[in-house]
């Protein structure tokens, strides 16, 4: 079932930019978890998220839709040829 809306998300060509949350989601998890929502965001984010050393780091790298960035993989496929 997810993987069948997510396949439609991706031909539809747009993902909700505000769900899945992982900040929230990865903070529920335990994580400590920051968000960069701009380019000019990207250096100081990683810099703090380096910081970190007790436990796992998540970051949120939100990019407009419009750049038309993709998952590598795509969804139930297998990573080698």
């Amino acid at each position: 079932m997810a993987g069948a809306l997510l396949r439609g998300a991706l031909q539809r060509g747009h993902l909700s930019p505000d769900l899945p949350d992982y900040v929230k989601w990865s903070e529920a998890m335990g994580c400590v978890a920051f968000r960069a929502e701009d380019s000019s965001d990207v250096v100081p984010t990683i810099e703090k998220a380096n910081e970190v050393d007790d436990r796992p780091v998540v970051v949120d790298f939100r990019v407009d839709y419009r750049e038309k960035v993709y998952p590598m993989v795509r969804p139930a496929r297998p990573t080698t040829t």
